[in-house]
């Protein structure tokens, strides 16, 4: 039952959920298969139901019910986050693009727009439109003229002629999953719930508890490292995994395959310093320490 409700809630609630959720079951489904013990086709029901449970849910709510509602999908350059912002820290970096990729770039916006969009740490600033005329441009080329696969070319040019200023543009967004702590160059990019107040929001007695709860923990040094960085919890799984190489364990080894695709995407995709992208991290960290730590004779 708590596999089947965890394979509801992460197919449904996060990105890349669904992929993770059926990647992990058919693992664990192929686990299962190898072991030769009487008890191990009644437990084959379990990777199979979560599969069937996670199919059952993406179908019914993010195809069947969100076309039913008519729910309107994500401006197509959003999906471009990531590109935009090495364009963006190139600019900023002073590369020298060819004179054609320079064309295509300021058919956006000037070159000198994209340096002063640029944030480090926030994807946001240059690849999502709050009536910001030159990101408004940007959507009606990627969704009108086809202008994401110039985007992409020019981020593969960028990669072969300058990885370093790529890569490290790479990490500065992507520094909430493996940074232990705060860059010194960061400060306060966690806002305070109660800082801004949204008149539209109705806040029940819960959602003041949940509030102060969160806001202390985001105040103490030490905790808010650790719950708030996924640095920690990626050098947990690196420990643990190495420990399972030399050990030779190798379900772990099998358990790692989810995890590690989970972060490859995260490495590619995550747009802001947004603690909810560090949530797989976590979940999967514990889920490592408790496949670990204990010694157990049967899956």
């Amino acid at each position: 039952i708590a596999g089947i409700c965890g394979a509801v809630m992460v197919s449904l609630f996060r990105h890349g959920g669904f992929i993770i959720t059926i990647i992990s079951a058919v693992i664990i489904l192929c686990v299962i298969m190898r072991n030769k013990a009487d008890k191990a086709s009644k437990k084959l029901l379990y990777p199979v139901g979560v599969i069937i449970t996670a199919v059952a849910a993406h179908l019914i709510v993010d195809v069947m019910i969100f076309n039913m509602l008519g729910a309107a999908p994500n401006a197509a350059y959003v999906k471009y986050s990531t590109p935009l912002q090495m364009v963006a820290a190139a600019a900023e970096e002073g590369v020298e693009f060819r004179p054609d990729d320079l064309g295509e770039i300021e058919k956006a916006m000037p070159i000198q727009n994209w340096k002063v969009l640029y944030n480090k740490y926030w994807s946001d600033s240059v690849a999502r439109s709050w009536s910001n005329p030159d990101i408004d441009k940007i959507g009606e080329l990627i969704e009108n003229d086809g202008w994401g696969k110039e985007l992409l070319d020019i981020n593969l040019w960028l990669v072969i002629n300058h990885p370093v200023t790529y890569f490290k543009a790479l990490a500065n967004i992507d520094s909430i999953l493996w940074e232990v702590a705060e860059p010194y160059d960061l400060s306060g990019y966690l806002v305070e719930n109660n800082e801004i107040p949204d008149p539209d929001i109705i806040h029940t007695g819960y959602g003041k508890i949940t509030s102060d709860v969160e806001n202390i923990t985001r105040s103490l040094p030490i905790v808010s490292d650790i719950l708030f960085r996924g640095g920690f919890f990626l050098c947990i799984i690196g420990i643990l995994f190495c420990c399972a190489v030399r050990s030779g364990k190798s379900r772990i080894w099998a358990a790692m395959i989810p995890i590690i695709f989970n972060e490859g995407l995260l490495f590619l995709a995550v747009p802001t310093q947004d603690t909810r992208f560090i949530l797989p991290l976590i979940e999967a960290a514990i889920f490592i320490i408790a496949v670990y730590v204990p010694k157990q004779n049967e899956l």
